[in-house]
């Protein structure tokens, strides 16, 4: 059997052939983004945005990271408790309130309640309630219930009862009317009998009054919170050593009465300069004689409450760093000009008012968002301005808010259109963004992209100016169901994967894995290149060769060229496909007539076009079986004297074959047989930081192990760097 094309086994595998020629040197991950010392004497809060750390957490969302993000947003969360606590890891009874019916909640018992109270002392007349049953085994199922209400979790009221209730299939929602008048703080669901299972699960609980559903979506809270009470400290990082004058406090529900404000330039020696056995809670000022230090710490030792809740820490004087964008929009191959950092900010959708038409209107003030890393995610550029720890250092992944991340997103920048795009269609395009993204250019809604990996080209002609300022502005939809931390440690690797699959396509491993913990936020953000390009009426897509040899003969190889043309115009247009290929000089052209808005796809062969027979060619080789030879192909189309769109496009010479007929798989390249040898490859960083530098690297190292294959696992690894890497 041959297939000489290849792509189904190879896509099967997940397997790709690599090698890189000879010794290329990289560098480790660099980031854009610089730290200039503030020379003003301006009193300013120096801990905004700066990296906080915490002795202790309630959760994986209430962490130290939230002090110093300059929003003091603190709401009241539902409390939800169970009858038993013994359950996996993924696997909470928030998951019950989470609206996804992709999670669910499982105890290993066939008996046992579910109880769930309303935030801020709220109360309801709940008249229906809702159970979605989960994807497991069916014996896991409630068969039998009560529903009950209370206002003090003592005295319960029997709302309704049920018996031999079956679902008939898996996600299965029903809804069971509730003969209730009264209001009630607090609602149980007393699971007494399941179908026959020594384990009980469910997928959802929705509480209804007058068809309102009255379950409060998990609602993001600012805010740091200790796992217990006693000795608890959260410190900041100020970057540099500075002039301080004042700490002020914004106490949660749960403040300190005795705490001292600390002072380091270490992290090891701390010195008091304030000491309270009197602490009120709310908002509390602290003058403090002028003292310098690197990191400021507040350290509790008694409160109110089992625990501290702290909103934000602000702490005022003079110096710091402030940062700074390096990186710059440059005009790359075949006049695309790639919107690498310059002016793009970030914010966190919450925490902006106003809807994406303002946000992309050029004066839009943003001065309150954050320097942007793009290409980047979004916990890139928060770690690139030092607004967290990084998360790929110990265990500071702790550090940071799941819940800050796990959230929707703006990214806006500004730029001035190339005036050399003057009487040419200029397009939007985005090589990547994870989860989805809705895309506005200068007040107007442009188009949106649906799901990570997937490519997006927009025509802006109609709403940008060459020599003009434009401004692009990108929602960035958080994952749907972004499934649940999971955490590594000496004694477990932790749980592979989870519910984030549902999502597909995204970067899937983010979730975690037992080689990954699980990313905050998932990895959402803009984290391949923006351009924008410009053509005349007819652009050229996706152009693609084809090589074939007549085996076992390598004296010649027949190239087929595979080509899409898109006339934009509401009128037909005449033109000639242009090619050149080097190494040879090998030119040809081919006659094209487009009719209005036609998609015509192209195939070429020697045919019809004989210069594609290319005699003696140097052909492309697997890493340990030759070199690995690349030809470039210009690719132009010309219409009306004059290049209406050019790509260049590498590309070796090979033929790539298997068989299988004896039940044993043999792979071949040119007609040799090769041995695999290579190994997995899952991401290309945790935070996909990789560039061209850090792709090569990996691949020399890849090369000089003697490995000819990558595993690029779930198909994760999308940048174009890669694949020119591997070849």
């Amino acid at each position: 059997m041959k297939n000489s094309c290849f792509t189904g086994l190879l896509k099967y595998l997940g397997i790709l052939f690599f090698c890189i020629e000879g010794t290329i040197q990289g560098q480790n991950i660099v980031s854009p983004i610089s730290f200039v010392p503030d020379q003003s004497l301006q009193i300013r809060n120096l801990a905004l945005n700066r990296a906080a750390y915490h002795s202790s957490c309630s959760n994986f969302d209430y962490t130290a990271h939230l002090i110093t993000d300059g929003n003091m947003d603190v709401q009241g969360n539902p409390k939800i408790t169970v009858q038993y606590s013994d359950l996996p890891s993924g696997e909470s009874p928030e998951n019950l309130f989470d609206g996804s019916p992709n999670s669910k909640y499982l105890t290993f018992h066939s008996a046992s309640w579910i109880q769930y109270e309303f935030a801020n002392g709220a109360s309801y007349v709940i008249d229906r309630y809702v159970l979605t049953s989960a994807n497991d085994d069916e014996n896991r199922d409630p068969r039998s219930w009560k529903f009950l209400g209370s206002n003090d979790g003592k005295n319960w009221i029997l709302l309704d009862t049920r018996f031999d209730i079956r679902f008939s299939r898996r996600k299965e929602s029903l809804s069971f009317t509730v003969k209730n008048t009264n209001t009630y703080k607090m609602y149980r669901f007393d699971i007494t009998d399941n179908r026959g299972d020594n384990r009980t699960q469910l997928s959802e609980i929705d509480l209804f009054e007058k068809n309102v559903s009255r379950i409060d979506r998990p609602v993001f809270s600012s805010k740091w919170e200790s796992a217990g009470k006693g000795d608890q400290w959260v410190y900041i990082d100020l970057g540099t050593i500075c002039r301080i004058n004042k700490v002020k406090l914004f106490w949660g529900e749960e403040f300190a009465r005795s705490y001292q404000i600390q002072f380091s330039a270490d992290k090891s020696n701390w010195r008091p300069l304030y000491s309270t056995n009197e602490g009120k809670g709310g908002i509390e000022e602290i003058n403090l004689t002028t003292a310098t230090a690197k990191y400021v710490r507040l350290y509790m030792t008694d409160g109110i409450s089992e625990r501290y809740s702290l909103a934000e820490m602000e702490v005022y004087g003079t110096g710091g760093v402030t940062p700074k964008q390096m990186a710059v929009p440059y005009m790359g191959k075949e006049g695309a000009y790639y919107l690498t950092g310059g002016n793009w900010k970030v914010q966190r959708a919450s925490l902006v008012k106003s809807d994406g038409l303002k946000v992309s209107d050029p004066v839009f003030d943003d001065r309150n968002w954050i320097i942007a890393t793009v290409p980047g995610t979004v916990l890139t550029s928060y770690l690139n301005i030092g607004a967290i720890p990084d998360p790929n250092f110990g265990d500071q992944q702790l550090q940071i808010s799941d819940a800050f991340f796990t959230a929707d997103f703006w990214y806006r920048t500004t730029f001035i259109v190339p005036d050399k795009y003057k009487g040419k269609r200029v397009w939007l395009n985005f090589n990547g963004i994870n989860w989805k993204a809705d895309v506005f250019v200068n007040g107007y809604r442009i188009g949106d992209i649906e799901g990570a990996f997937i490519r997006g080209k927009f025509d802006i002609t109609p709403y940008v100016v060459p020599g003009e300022k434009a401004c692009v502005a990108v929602y960035i939809h958080k994952n749907d169901t972004p499934g649940q931390i999971t955490v590594q440690s000496l004694n477990s690797a932790g749980k592979n994967g989870g519910v984030l699959g549902a999502d597909n396509p995204t970067i899937h491993a983010s979730v975690g894995w037992d080689w990954l913990p699980t990313m905050r936020g998932r990895n959402i953000g803009i984290q391949d290149d923006v351009f924008i390009s410009a053509t005349n009426d007819v652009s050229l897509i996706d152009p693609f060769i084809i090589s074939d040899l007549p085996l076992p003969d390598l004296s010649s190889a027949d190239l087929t060229l595979k080509v899409e043309l898109q006339n934009h115009s509401d009128k037909p247009c005449k033109g000639k496909l242009t090619g050149i290929i080097n190494p040879g000089n090998i030119r040809f052209s081919r006659s094209v007539s487009l009719n209005a808005f036609e998609h015509k796809d192209l195939v070429l062969d020697k045919n019809t076009l004989p210069q594609l027979c290319i005699e003696n060619p140097d052909l492309w080789w697997p890493n340990g079986y030759g070199e690995q030879n690349m030809y470039s192909l210009e690719l132009s189309f010309v219409a009306n004297g004059g290049v209406s769109d050019k790509k260049t496009i590498p590309f070796g010479i090979r033929e790539m074959s298997y068989d299988d007929s004896d039940g044993v798989l043999k792979t071949y390249v040119n007609g040799t047989r090769i041995f695999f040898r290579g190994g997995n490859w899952g991401l290309s960083e945790s935070m996909l930081r990789l560039d061209k530098e850090g792709y090569d690297v990996r691949m020399r190292l890849h090369k000089e192990e003697n490995f000819n294959m990558i595993r690029n696992w779930v198909g994760m690894t999308g940048d174009e760097d890669f694949y020119r890497a591997c070849e």
